[in-house]
């Protein structure tokens, strides 16, 4: 006798969470056709298999709106960090510091960006270029505000606002 192997099925809820995504992104990923999906009465529901399958080939391609502009800003900074480490990864640990006391709930994140800078240049600068699930998670709370000018940041932001299609909802 074999014992077969479930394949759960998942809420649009539960999708999100092990995506680190809305509700309403899963259920946009579904009626995309980028995520198939089961209907079980009238509720969507999603193989675990199929999630996992998705999540692999997550890429910049299929991140929400505001995740693409977070990589946008973090490749600016990447920039920073590559034109002057010593002074950025020095502003991001003063960052941590100041966040550590102010935000309890951030710690975790903030714990992982302090052993990023601690490998050094290499590892912070790939982090914030990554479309990968974990840098998408950590440039919600990275430790770089205040690195780049407002005008800086306005110009990029105006940029990828010029780049963005509305209209399609993903760049162009």
């Amino acid at each position: 006798m074999t014992m077969q192997t479930l394949d759960p099925l998942l809420t649009t809820g539960e999708a999100a969470l092990r995506l680190g995504s809305s509700r309403q992104h899963v259920v946009d990923l579904c009626e995309q056709g980028a995520l198939p999906y089961h209907l079980v009465g009238r509720h969507r529901r999603v193989r675990q298999s199929d999630l996992e399958r998705f999540a692999g080939r997550r890429g910049a391609e299929t991140l929400r709106r505001e995740q693409v502009l977070g990589l946008w800003l973090g490749r600016a900074i990447a920039a920073r960090v590559a034109t002057d480490p010593e002074t950025a990864l020095e502003h991001a640990r003063g960052e941590i510091e100041r966040l550590w006391q102010m935000q309890p709930r951030s710690r975790g994140w903030l714990a992982r960006w302090r052993e990023l800078i601690e490998r050094g240049p290499e590892a912070v600068m790939a982090t914030l270029t990554s479309p990968d699930e974990e840098a998408v998670s950590l440039r919600a709370t990275w430790p770089f505000t205040g690195l780049l000018s407002l005008a800086e940041r306005d110009q990029i932001v105006r940029s990828f606002q010029q780049y963005w299609r509305p209209s399609e909802g993903s760049p162009r």
